[in-house]
């Protein structure tokens, strides 16, 4: 099985795509599905930031990875910067979109809403990930720190997933993620819960 980043971020956004129709699609069990959906997100959001974003940002600014000379201006990653600093925000609002989805009675008329504004943005995110972030990646890291990178992702990613579950089972089951309290948004809450969680 291939551990390059780019393959386990791809994976990861496919297994996302499937939970997320099945949420929409299956009614019975949404509670449990969403907490499942908002562990996953927060997971691969948080490893996606750590490890990946910091690389394309380097590349974009000039400082590039293993493939490229250092200080070698890559052109196929020149606008990673932006898409970085674009993707990490998508990441807050999709998060503050599934944080009032988590909040949300399933069975209410507002649950659909809130879902189909979170399907938005994920699908937003997914496409320019896969189109402008990955290929600037693979465009200044060989395949060896693709691989690196990789390992570095998965172990934040199942760290995370980890201490959601943990931190589940500590309120007696229910979501997989750290709920918001009042006025507070999805990120927030993915921070009060990240607090001690392991590093990769």
């Amino acid at each position: 099985m291939a551990r390059d980043v780019i393959t386990l971020i791809t994976r990861d956004h496919r297994e996302l795509e499937e939970m997320v129709d099945r949420l929409a699609k299956e009614p019975e069990g949404r509670e449990r599905l969403v907490g499942e959906v908002a562990a996953r997100f927060a997971a691969h959001g948080a490893a996606e930031e750590e490890h990946v974003y910091p690389v394309v940002v380097r590349a974009a600014a000039g400082v590039a990875g293993d493939r490229a000379g250092a200080g070698a201006v890559v052109p196929e990653a020149e606008g990673g910067g932006a898409d970085v600093v674009r993707g990490a925000r998508e990441h807050r609002v999709a998060g503050e979109v599934l944080g009032r989805l988590c909040a949300c009675d399933p069975s209410s008329p507002g649950f659909d809403d809130l879902l189909h504004e979170f399907v938005d943005v994920v699908v937003r995110h997914v496409r320019e990930e896969e189109t402008r972030v990955l290929p600037a990646l693979r465009a200044v890291v060989d395949p060896a720190g693709l691989e690196r990178l990789g390992e570095g992702f998965e172990r934040t990613r199942v760290a995370w997933l980890r201490r959601s579950r943990e931190d589940a089972a500590g309120r007696g089951g229910g979501s997989g993620a750290p709920r918001p309290r009042a006025g507070e948004g999805a990120s927030a809450a993915e921070e009060r819960g990240a607090r001690g969680r392991p590093r990769g």
